[in-house]
C-alpha cells in the first residue's frame, strides 16, 4: 500500500513537472507580451518566463478546483436550507403529536410515544403531516429574516424533544426549550393551544414504565446483596495489578525523569493548546466560511471585537441560508411530486430500534405487573 501510495505521488510530480516544461517551452517559443516586457531590463526576460510558466500551472491546475470548491460550498447552504424545510415539518409533527397524546386522534404505525421517533429523524418524509405548503415556506423566509431566527443546531431534536417542550410550556418558561420557530409559527396559527392539551398518553406510559422500572431496581438491589453474601464467604484472592492510567503516567515521566529540554517542550505544548479553547477553533471555522467565499460584507462596531466578528459572521450565514432557501424548496417539491425518499437524520438507527424495544418491554411488563392485557390498547 505505502509503496502504491509512493509511485502515485511520483507519477503526479512526473506530470507536473511535463506540464510545466510544455507551457515554459510554448512560451518561450512564442515570447509573448514582448511590447510589455521592453521596458524592462532584458536580462531578467528568462526569469519572468520561469515564473510565467510557474503561475500558468498554478493557475490550471487550482482553478478548477476553486470552481469545484465554490459549488461545493453553494450545495452545502443548500443543505442548511433544507434543514429549515425539516423544521416546519418538525413543528407540524409536534402539534400531531399533541393530539395524538392528548387521545383525540389515532394514527397508524404509533402505538406508543417512541414510534413519533422515526418520524421525528425524518420530518421530511414523514407521510403523518401534509407536504410543505407556499404559505408555510412564506412564513419560514419571513422568519429567516427576522430577529427571531434561530439556527437549527441551536437546539436539540434528539429522543425526548416533544416532552421537554410540553413541559417547559406547561412550566411558562419556553425560552428553555422551545424554539423560536416554533413561537413564530405559533403566532400565525393559534396552535400555541396545543400546550393546553392534556398529555394523556404520556401520563399512562410513564405510569408503565414506572412499575417496570422499579421492579428492575428491586431486583438489582437483592442481585448486589446476594453477592456481597457470597463475597464474605469467598477466601480473598490477591487483586491483579491495574491497568496503566496513561495520561497520568506520561505526565509523571516527563515531569521527573526526561532531560529539561523535552521537559521544557512539554509545558509549552500544553500551555498552547490549553490557550487555544474551542472557542478559538470557532473563530478559526468562521474566518475559513467568510474567506473562502470571497464576498464583501459589512461588519457592525461593537466594544467587544469577538462579539462584532461572531455577529458579522451569524448575519452572512443566515444571508446565505435565505438566498438558498428557494433552491431548497424546489428540490423538496420535486422530491414529494416524484416520491423520492427523503435522507433520515443523524440518528443511530440500530439505537433508534434498541430504544423502542426498551420502552415498549417496559410498558407490556407495567401492564402486567398492573394486571392488566399485555398490549398497547390503553
Amino acid at each position: 500500500m505505502a509503496a502504491k501510495k509512493k509511485n502515485s505521488k511520483v507519477e503526479k510530480a512526473k506530470r507536473e513537472a511535463k506540464i510545466y516544461h510544455d507551457v515554459h517551452e510554448q512560451i518561450v517559443k512564442e515570447k509573448p507580451f514582448a511590447e510589455v516586457l521592453s521596458k524592462y531590463s532584458t536580462d531578467q526576460v528568462d526569469g519572468f518566463y520561469e515564473f510565467l510558466a510557474q503561475e500558468k500551472v498554478r493557475y490550471m491546475r487550482n482553478g478548477a478546483t476553486y470552481y469545484k470548491d465554490k459549488q461545493r460550498a453553494e450545495t452545502e447552504w443548500v443543505s442548511e436550507a433544507m434543514l429549515g424545510l425539516k423544521e416546519i415539518q418538525q413543528k407540524k409533527l409536534f402539534d400531531l403529536h399533541c393530539f395524538w397524546d392528548a387521545e383525540k386522534i389515532t394514527l397508524p404505525g404509533i402505538e406508543t410515544h417512541i414510534d413519533f421517533f422515526e418520524h421525528e429523524n425524518n420530518p421530511l418524509g414523514c407521510t403523518l403531516i401534509e407536504p410543505i405548503s407556499q404559505i408555510e415556506f412564506d412564513w419560514y423566509l419571513e422568519y429567516v429574516n427576522s430577529d427571531d431566527y434561530q439556527f437549527t443546531d441551536e437546539f436539540d431534536d434528539s429522543f425526548g424533544f416533544y416532552e421537554d417542550i410540553r413541559r417547559a410550556g406547561k412550566k411558562n418558561h419556553p425560552d428553555d426549550f422551545i424554539p423560536e420557530w416554533f413561537d413564530f409559527h405559533n403566532e400565525r396559527t393559534g396552535n400555541s393551544v396545543y400546550f393546553t392539551f392534556p398529555m394523556l398518553r404520556t401520563e399512562k406510559e410513564s405510569f408503565y414504565r414506572d412499575l417496570a422500572i422499579d421492579e428492575r431496581e428491586k431486583n438489582r438491589k437483592l442481585a448486589k446483596e446476594a453477592e456481597a453474601v457470597q463475597a464474605t464467604n469467598t477466601i480473598a484472592t490477591p487483586t491483579t495489578l491495574p491497568k496503566i492510567p496513561f495520561r497520568e503516567t506520561t505526565k509523571f515521566i516527563i515531569n521527573n525523569l526526561e532531560d529539561r529540554e523535552t521537559q521544557s517542550m512539554y509545558k509549552k505544548y500544553n500551555r498552547m493548546y490549553q490557550n487555544y479553547s474551542d472557542r478559538e477553533y470557532e473563530y478559526d471555522e468562521m474566518m475559513l466560511t467568510l474567506a473562502q467565499h470571497c464576498e464583501i460584507w459589512p461588519i457592525e462596531a461593537d466594544d467587544d471585537w469577538r462579539e462584532a466578528f461572531n455577529n458579522c459572521y451569524l448575519n452572512y450565514r443566515r444571508y446565505k441560508i435565505a438566498e438558498a432557501l428557494p433552491l431548497a424548496y424546489e428540490e423538496y417539491k420535486m422530491m414529494v411530486e416524484m416520491n423520492i425518499p427523503f435522507p433520515t437524520g443523524d440518528h443511530d438507527a440500530d439505537l433508534t430500534l434498541q430504544l423502542n424495544d426498551i420502552v415498549k418491554t417496559q410498558i407490556l411488563r407495567g401492564r402486567e405487573l398492573n394486571n392488566e392485557p399485555r398490549d398497547f390498547n390503553f
